[in-house]
């Protein structure tokens, strides 16, 4: 018999305690396995700033995937930062 694989990462547990927003998904910062323009920022963010609040802070005023619109306002609005075709 076999299961399914699933994964856990706390990165997303601690942005939706952040923000506040329960319906956070892993496509906030993945498309399939690979990194999205905001995981891929949040990844070198975290690199400089050690602290996962302080790292996803410090992209708030980003705008990640160059969809005209910033991340927190993506984030507020229940879009994904890290997808041009969601804002």
């Amino acid at each position: 018999m076999s299961f399914p694989a699933f994964s856990y990462s706390p990165f997303l547990d601690q942005a939706k305690e952040l923000y506040e927003i329960n319906s956070f998904k892993c496509e906030m910062c993945h498309i399939g396995t690979k990194l999205n323009f905001y995981g891929k920022d949040f990844k070198e963010s975290l690199k400089i700033n050690k602290d996962i609040n302080e790292a996803f802070i410090k992209l708030n005023n980003l705008d990640s995937d160059k969809d005209g619109v910033l991340n927190i306002d993506e984030i507020k609005n229940n879009k994904n930062p890290g997808d041009s075709f969601s804002k």
